[in-house]
């Protein structure tokens, strides 16, 4: 059942304040501080469990399942796995359907979906860390058929052929291709590009998320309540944004003339970005929800009715991590909403 939005992620919400913009080419980043921030020491990141080798991912049995991975946790921490997150080895490459704490000490069955089409083969017993998530159109498709599953079937089930569709679109916009139809070994031949970049939003003090602008259009906000964690991944995150700036420019390059077009300076946008952010993150308070217990520890609380759309991982009663993007335009009841370049 639908209901206003949890008061601890609205207060969360309003309590979010964003630092000077960072700019490079057709990318703009808000960083974000604030919120209500964890500093809670028996939860470390995926980044960290690794490093202490005590957490591990493998099929859920030997002939494996598509949409499910055995989380096997010993550390006697916490573990926070973010959606996206791609893993690579056992069967087939993954990655994570939702944002899920593993208990310590704990198996837990994850959601996940795949990320090559072309193996259902091990090449290793488990799966390896990459250092990054898939890129963040994916990971929002990814988090709307989830939606619909949860909503429907009471399921984190993405839809597996849009994932693999959506990969393909973009190989073809890259012109990349591999065996397996693989993002990972697509992304390989993108990092080099990807890098250029990362140099140009560097990691604040302090800092728990960013907003993102793709070509003066708000693209999403990403937000981990727990400061150390979100500098561990904080180039992850960048990553799944770049990965979209390269292909948009990539599209760009192959369409129509931009003989005629006026070039817009994004580095003097800072108030104007600021306003979008706040109108954004104001309609997102206003949202309805609908809770759903989370494979892991806690509650997930999607956004639902409103002009934009997202969760919010509550543990404890205390917003951990957040993804929230802008409905997009054909689905929204008001299309005025200004979360596009007309507002800049």
């Amino acid at each position: 059942m639908k209901q206003k939005l949890n008061r601890n992620i609205v207060a969360f919400l309003g309590n979010v304040s964003a630092g000077s913009m960072q700019v490079y080419g057709d990318m703009l980043v808000l960083p974000l501080v604030g919120g209500n921030p964890w500093e809670a020491s028996e939860i470390i990141s995926l980044d960290e469990a690794f490093a202490r080798q005590c957490v591990e991912f493998r099929e859920v049995n030997e002939s494996g399942r598509v949409p499910e991975l055995l989380a096997v946790n010993r550390c006697h921490r916490k573990v926070l796995i973010l959606a996206g997150q791609e893993l690579t080895g056992a069967k087939q490459n993954r990655t994570l359907n939702t944002n899920i704490l593993l208990p310590e000490n704990s198996e837990t069955v994850i959601p996940v979906s795949c990320t090559e089409q072309g193996r259902w083969g091990y090449t290793k017993e488990n799966f390896d860390l990459t250092d990054k998530l898939i890129s963040h159109r994916i990971r929002r498709n990814i988090e709307k058929s989830v939606h619909a599953s949860l909503m429907f079937k009471n399921q984190f089930r993405a839809d597996q052929s849009r994932v693999w569709h959506d990969i393909e679109d973009y190989m073809q916009d890259f012109k990349r291709e591999n065996r397996t139809r693989s993002y990972h070994r697509m992304f390989r031949d993108l990092e080099s590009e990807v890098e250029k970049y990362t140099g140009h939003f560097p990691l604040l003090e302090n800092q728990t998320g960013i907003a993102v602008f793709i070509d003066g259009i708000l693209e999403g906000t990403d937000i981990i309540a727990h400061r150390k964690i979100y500098a561990e991944n904080h180039l992850k995150i960048l990553k799944s944004y770049i990965v979209d700036v390269l292909r948009m420019q990539m599209n760009k390059k192959h369409g129509a003339s931009n003989d005629f077009k006026i070039e817009i300076d994004y580095r003097a946008k800072q108030d104007e970005a600021r306003r979008v952010l706040e109108k954004f993150l104001d309609e997102a308070a206003r949202s309805h929800e609908f809770v759903s217990k989370s494979p892991g520890l806690g509650y997930e609380h999607r956004l639902t009715g409103g002009q934009v759309e997202g969760n919010f991982l509550v543990v404890d009663e205390k917003p951990l991590t957040g993804h929230l993007f802008p409905r997009q335009n054909e689905e929204r009841k008001d299309s005025r909403m200004p979360f596009t370049r007309d507002f800049f």
